[in-house]
């Protein structure tokens, strides 16, 4: 396991806050009843918040990037600090820089103290219609209930935010998503194979054989779904505790309302920093946040465009061409400005991107190909078609004259 994640972190005294399950009330959920079918309490008392088709998050468009965040909190740092990191964790040229500190994790029996993760509570199966009257839709599952964790090693949670653990895991349960949908590729199970989401939020590892969890989660809006009831609440937090039990039964489980992972908690450090320097990800310093944000808004642009992930030295072109209308530092690394950056070529000029951006913002999740359509389409006038007004025939302009005149008299 890497090393412990730097900086503060939540109390280690499992205080009043934190809400745990009687062992009694665990073993009486987890006990079949005395029935004909022998029906498992502990199943009924979660359910499925949301179904996540593979095909759905590995599109481009549906990609979530965190890429401007500041130094705060983070040991020994004197001024801060703006930083631009160019890491995508859903191609496989930086896939190497994640997975050295955040692998996916699936059903772990051990967790490493002081390091905090983000999980998911999933399963793999197929939707598809009733054969009941009315054909309500109804999910098969194809596997258990799985935990499936990540370990966030700073703030950016590069590689270990909800929809990118999804993503991973797509890959990672690319055989058993396969098996699924062959299983149900005919019958009255017929369906596309998907993801059912129970839970999401974090973990925390206070103390030797001591969990923690909450149900933070923006992305899956947790919250609308675990913390509006009480009761709704409790029963997350059984099963929660039921998977821990089954999966690493040597740690108790409790939960808190408050999220862990934060800008004190796992703090943009400077061993960090190096560590993904070392793996040839390039990293842009800024003294205010809305130069790095500026750069980001370019470098989406750039991708709407080329519809793919900039090179590093496309980056530096791209700072070259906007460094007079941001607060730039330079390059993490370097030990004097970079030549490339801070002295301007002759008769050097911004490139469409760039001028476009300087006028107006684009939405970052609109296609480059939609947006030249629709530019070209609000951009050309309308010729105003020729209303042609057909003549009445002589019989009815007969008709309508003796009409008149027999209103006249």
């Amino acid at each position: 396991m890497a090393s412990a994640a730097s900086g503060s972190a939540p109390s280690n005294e499992l205080d009043n806050k934190t809400v745990f399950i009687e062992p009694e009330e665990m073993e009486a959920l987890t006990t079949p009843l005395s029935t004909r079918t022998g029906h498992i309490p502990i199943d009924s008392t979660t359910s499925i918040k949301r179904y996540v088709y593979p095909t759905a998050v590995q599109k481009p468009e549906n990609n979530i990037f965190m890429q401007c965040l500041s130094n705060e909190g983070a040991p020994g740092a004197v001024n801060k600090e703006y930083y631009y990191i160019h890491l995508n964790p859903y191609i496989d040229e930086h896939k190497h820089a994640v997975d050295d500190v955040s692998p996916i994790l699936k059903n772990p029996d051990e967790f490493e103290v002081g390091a905090m993760y983000t999980f998911i509570l999933a399963c793999i199966g197929v939707r598809h219609k009733s054969d009941a009257r009315g054909g309500a839709m109804v999910f098969t599952p194809c596997t258990e209930v799985a935990l499936y964790a990540a370990k966030a090693n700073n703030i950016f949670e590069h590689g270990t935010k909800h929809q990118q653990i999804f993503f991973r895991m797509s890959v990672m349960e690319k055989r058993n998503i396969d098996s699924c949908a062959k299983k149900h590729k005919t019958g009255s199970t017929k369906g596309n194979p998907c993801f059912a989401l129970f839970s999401s939020g974090e973990i925390y590892c206070a103390a030797p054989g001591q969990l923690q969890f909450n149900f933070f989660s923006g992305t899956y809006k947790m919250a609308s779904h675990v913390s509006s009831k009480v009761k709704v609440e409790h029963n997350e937090t059984v099963f929660f505790t039921h998977i821990i039990n089954t999966c690493a039964p040597r740690y108790t489980v409790g939960r808190r309302r408050s999220p862990f992972i934060t800008s004190d908690a796992v703090p943009v450090t400077d061993s960090e920093l190096r560590r993904l320097h070392a793996h040839g990800i390039l990293i842009a310093k800024f003294s205010s946040g809305q130069g790095c944000k500026e750069l980001y808004r370019e470098i989406r642009v750039k991708m709407a465009r080329n519809k793919g992930w900039p090179s590093n030295e496309e980056v530096v072109k791209e700072l070259h061409q906007i460094k007079s209308r941001i607060n730039f530092l330079g390059l993490y690394g370097e030990t004097t400005p970079s030549s490339s950056v801070h002295s301007s070529p002759p008769h050097s000029t911004p490139s469409q991107g760039a001028l476009y951006t300087a006028r107006s913002w684009i939405p970052p999740f609109l296609p480059w190909s939609t947006w030249n359509e629709s530019k070209k389409r609000g951009g050309k006038k309308r010729k105003r078609k020729q209303r042609t007004v057909k003549r009445p025939s002589a019989k009815k302009v007969r008709a309508s004259r003796r009409h008149r005149s027999s209103r006249r008299h």
